[in-house]
């Protein structure tokens, strides 16, 4: 234990009267130093509070760590520096949540690259998301794929032997449906995966963490893993050592949402608490309830409400953007697969924004021209224009109090654990809108406005523990001058039971905005959103078809002759403006015209064609575009020879151990449905 971070020990009397001691994995994101923890931390219940051994309280103790420079390094952090830049660099894939439908046209809309899912058969990390069916995975990589999305499917919990030919299972369907990687935690499945589904893509999930090189190394070279998902608990300087040691694999790190308590994949406490294993997709979010603090043994009195004590706030790493481009980072993650379709769309775009920006001021000013690597982010789609500036909040924030906007930046700049918990609320308050000036009127509440409130807007009073709130009927705004900080505004609820408990210099928290949500549903309506940008190019000489070709941002192109050949023209010729005209209209298809170029005798003028012919050649290119782009295929990361080998030689052997059990169970006559 000294040698890892600091642990915290849960404590609790039974109602047997049998004392219970759960050791959690290292809590790295605890929100108070060490040597203030002496008695641990112990749930806030009818339980009985005891104290920790003495050994224990010992840990807080530089003279009882093996490690004493790692814990230097834990309180100083280790961000800030220059980062290593690791080799190479891309455009990275922006890769979003979808936990079901409404969550994949968002994605699409907003300008994701690729979507990760679960299946409603099991075995994925969010058992509560809707997911997808299996007769639902064809359909789905079609649409994504006509999009010019990518799509990974998660196997990404523990998996029991009796489980394993439901798992390889899936796998099979996953890669017949035209799934674009598999992300996997167990490594017995995930060493399986070549021989069960050899032309699938292995994901390493972020579950099997992987904190280093030389797991990255495991994952990449001996499993096989075309993408590595390292965990949440790494610096951008840790991050780009790792993208360097694996310069063949792609470096997959989440850049927003959720912050586990502990290392991912490492957390047994809602398991050990209540029997529903976060390895299992069952996770309880223990780490969102109530806890008292013992010091030497006493319950210590807190100055504020801050009962939350493990409760991270969410990690958000749009300012480190750059700086993750330049660590070599070649996908971008937004958890998020419990979220709305309004998150999913807000967080994509945000990070599909803050992307382009940084690569193309990298591009702008790199002395040599950078490929971009993976095929998603060669795609074109037109970006929609910004939301507000606080929208990211808005639809989803762990809002703590005005420093504390529920936001953080991780470990991205290092252990800096006192950011992350600042334990007032475990769940979404959204944006602070202001502070409670005078004490409620019946149904009325005077407070010094902050952000836009309106009626229909929803708020909350104080702290998390508060059912004070609800939606705002009227808003009347009075004399600045009379609130301090802000305008000065009286809002009215439903009734006065609303505002119960409400007291001077509580925050107002706006939970949700009308004017945002009006929005949002505007734009996940649009049906001509998200489509992809192609090129189209004309030409043809006198006497011969025209030539209509059609190109997207992959550079797969289909092209289509006229039936009809161009002809001098005897009236008036073709014009390139008729013409970008007859091409430009792609209708009900999930492309959109970037750029027309004109060549050729259309080019130089005197040619004539009808434009129906045109138009018809354009239909033609643009429907086998559609089906190549449906029938994309990523490639799984090629085994070594010798590695191969030695995965042929374990598959025999397992067929041989398969043969002999069936024979000596007297199953061998041959009754399987075969192929």
């Amino acid at each position: 234990i000294n040698s890892t971070p600091p642990c915290v020990l849960f404590a609790a009397e039974s109602p047997n009267t049998h004392t219970h001691m759960l050791v959690l994995s290292p809590l790295l994101l605890l929100g108070y130093r060490a040597d203030a923890l002496a008695g641990g931390v112990v749930p806030s219940s009818n339980q009985l509070l005891r104290r920790t051994p003495a050994p224990i309280a010992a840990l807080a103790d530089a003279r009882y760590r093996k490690s004493t420079d790692l814990y230097k390094r834990l309180e100083q952090g280790r961000g800030g520096g220059p980062t290593r830049r690791a080799a190479p660099v891309t455009k990275p894939v922006l890769l979003a949540p979808a936990g079901g439908w409404p969550q994949v046209e968002a994605a699409i809309k907003a300008g994701a690259d690729a979507v990760y899912f679960g299946c409603a058969a099991g075995l994925n990390a969010r058992a509560r998301a809707t997911n997808f069916g299996v007769d639902e995975l064809p359909a789905l990589m079609e649409r994504l794929h006509a999009a010019g999305l990518e799509g990974y499917m998660c196997v990404n919990v523990l998996i029991f032997e009796s489980e394993m030919e439901q798992a390889e299972q899936l796998a099979r369907t996953a890669e017949a449906a035209g799934v674009d990687g598999l992300i996997v935690q167990d490594v017995g499945l995930a060493s399986r995966l070549h021989a069960v589904a050899p032309s699938l893509p292995l994901h390493a999930s972020t579950q099997m963490s992987i904190s280093d090189s030389d797991g990255a190394r495991f994952a990449a070279e001996t499993l096989g893993a075309r993408t590595v998902v390292l965990t949440r608990e790494l610096s951008i300087d840790d991050i780009a050592a790792v993208a360097a040691a694996v310069p063949g694999a792609n470096v997959e790190v989440f850049v927003h949402g959720h912050m586990c308590v502990s290392y991912n994949g490492q957390c047994f406490s809602s398991e050990s608490g209540g029997g529903r294993s976060a390895n299992r997709g069952q996770c309880a979010q223990q780490c969102r309830m109530p806890y008292g603090l013992m010091v030497d043994g006493r319950l210590k009195e807190l100055r504020d409400a801050s009962h939350y004590l493990l409760s991270p706030q969410d990690l958000c790493g749009l300012e480190h953007v750059p700086r993750l481009l330049e660590a070599g980072v070649r996908t971008f993650k937004i958890e998020g697969r419990l979220k709305s379709a309004e998150y999913v769309y807000v967080s994509t775009l945000a990070y599909r924004r803050a992307i382009d920006e940084a690569w193309g001021a990298r591009e702008a000013v790199s002395a040599s021209h950078t490929d971009v690597l993976d095929a998603a982010a060669r795609e074109r789609r037109a970006t929609p224009p910004p939301l507000a500036p606080d929208a990211l909040r808005q639809v989803f924030a762990r809002a703590q109090d005005e420093e504390h906007d529920g936001h953080s930046a991780g470990f991205f700049d290092g252990p800096r654990h006192q950011t992350f918990v600042r334990g007032l609320s475990p769940s979404h308050r959204g944006v602070c809108a202001g502070t409670v000036v005078a004490a409620p009127r019946k149904n009325t509440v005077r407070i010094s406005r902050r952000v836009e409130l309106s009626a229909g807007d929803g708020v909350a009073f104080g702290a998390a523990s508060s059912e004070a709130g609800g939606r705002l009927w009227g808003v009347k705004s009075e004399d600045a001058s009379a609130a301090e900080g802000g305008e000065a505004v009286t809002l009215e609820l439903e009734d006065a039971s609303k505002l119960a408990g409400v007291r001077v210099g509580d925050l107002v928290w706006r939970t949700q905005h009308g004017a945002l949500q009006r929005q949002l549903k505007g734009l996940l309506s649009d049906s001509t959103a998200g489509r992809a940008l192609v090129d189209v190019a004309l030409d043809g000489e006198i006497g011969e078809p025209l030539n209509v070709t059609v190109t997207d941002g992959r550079g797969r192109s289909a092209s289509c002759v006229t039936e009809a050949v161009l002809q001098r023209a005897t009236g008036t010729p073709l014009s390139e403006q008729s013409l970008r005209k007859a091409v430009g209209q792609l209708g009900g298809t999930p492309l959109v015209v970037r750029h027309v170029d004109v060549g050729g005798a259309v080019a130089s003028g005197g040619a004539w064609l009808p434009l129906s012919a045109v138009k018809e050649a354009r239909r033609n290119a643009v429907e086998r575009l559609v089906e190549a782009r449906s029938a994309q295929r990523v490639l799984a990361r090629k085994l070594s020879p010798a590695r191969r080998a030695a995965r042929e030689r374990e598959e025999a052997r397992r067929r041989a151990a398969a043969g002999e059990a069936a024979l000596r169970d007297g199953d061998g006559d041959g009754d399987g449905d075969g192929d």
